[in-house]
């Protein structure tokens, strides 16, 4: 077996990501600090306020899962999170992306998983291209959050649902990171928390290999499978298991290159 790329997915994957009913209020308090500054007044509580939007979600959520699409920002606070208040449709696209932007870092609370730069770096040293496919609203925020975590570099490929408009598990996106990265799917593998998103999507798409971690988010999204669906390789309690798996599948994607490079990650380590 050869492996060529590998890659990951973002929330819950790479970084630890987690919400709670106090962290999504205080969310709340931001949206309407960031409205009012932007000339629009909300009238709702903030209790009110996330009672809406976590309906508004619920509905976007089954609609978007049902059909695989990624509807851009604007749609998505004005059709969805926001269609119980009366805002202006043009003021809304106006900040869409600003909305979509606290609504990822504000309503989840993130942490890179405490390995993750150390397991891209031995990835990167074996020769492999790595890519993040990443389900998300906000076109700026997972180059905000990569970079700053540090490890926006590591990466060759950042593939966004919010961008092409298809969502995992369609292997669509799947297929249109490939081919960014001109690798071809059965030399490819990916890391995610979830089987209902990324392992059955990865394996829809004909990769090589799925690698699950497990995360705050994976119950959740993983309770109600349908019968046959693709299970992953292999599931790895650390991200700093999946070098040393690929290393004993001899699945580098230089051969000898991919042996040296390990064996260079090492002496190096042996230095520290």
């Amino acid at each position: 077996m050869r492996i060529d790329a590998v890659l990951f997915d973002l929330g819950g994957t790479l970084e630890d990501v987690r919400y709670s009913p106090e962290s999504r209020l205080a969310a709340c308090v931001s949206l309407k600090r960031f409205l009012k500054k932007e000339g629009l007044e909300l009238e709702a509580e903030p209790e009110a306020l996330l009672k809406a939007i976590e309906r508004g979600y619920l509905a976007y959520r089954a609609w978007s899962e049902r059909t695989m699409t990624e509807a851009p920002a604007n749609r998505v606070w004005a059709e969805w999170y926001l269609r119980e208040f009366d805002l202006p449709r043009a003021e809304i696209d106006r900040v869409a992306e600003g909305l979509a932007l606290i609504w990822e870092t504000e309503f989840h609370s993130r942490e890179l998983r405490p390995d993750a730069r150390e397991s891209l770096e031995a990835l990167k040293v074996r020769g492999f291209r790595l890519g993040v496919i990443s389900n998300t609203s906000s076109e700026s925020q997972v180059l905000a959050t990569l970079g700053g975590y540090g490890i926006r570099d590591y990466f060759d490929c950042l593939c966004l649902s919010c961008v092409s408009g298809i969502r995992k598990p369609d292997p669509r996106i799947f297929l249109e990171a490939l081919c960014r990265l001109g690798v071809a799917p059965e030399r490819a593998a990916y890391v995610g928390d979830t089987v209902s998103r990324d392992v059955s999507g990865a394996k829809a798409a004909g990769y090589a290999l799925a690698f699950q971690i497990k995360s705050f988010m994976t119950a959740g999204r993983d309770s109600a499978l349908p019968p046959g669906c693709p299970r992953p390789d292999y599931v790895v309690g650390e991200l700093g298991e999946i070098a040393p798996i690929l290393d004993g599948l001899g699945a580098g994607p230089a051969g000898a290159a991919g042996a040296a490079g390990a064996a260079a990650e090492g002496a190096h380590r042996s230095m520290r």
